[in-house]
């Protein structure tokens, strides 16, 4: 995959035309909802790859939060669609 420049000025103006303002607290809200993510885990060893991501959302006024779970309830909620944002890999 190509590299995806990422410019958080950029981000944030395309955030602003699209309705959304930063709260007293740092963090974005659009109709009195904050734009929260909530990433499902299924394996806290790798939480640590998620502190840059997250790192650059809170830059913008994205609350992101870890949702850990066992694989079996990782799967069952994949198999739903019952997630926002998860990360998987195939061997």
């Amino acid at each position: 995959n190509e590299p995806v420049d990422f410019n958080p000025d950029k981000a944030r103006d395309l955030l602003k035309q699209a309705g959304w303002v930063t709260n007293a607290k740092g963090i974005l809200e659009k109709n009195g909802k904050e734009f929260q993510i909530v990433v499902l885990e299924r394996d806290r060893g790798t939480e640590k790859y998620f502190t840059t991501f997250m790192e650059v959302a809170k830059q913008v006024g994205i609350k992101v939060s870890i949702e850990s779970t066992d694989l079996a309830a990782w799967s069952g909620r994949m198999d739903n669609f019952d997630f926002q944002l998860t990360w998987t890999a195939w061997g």
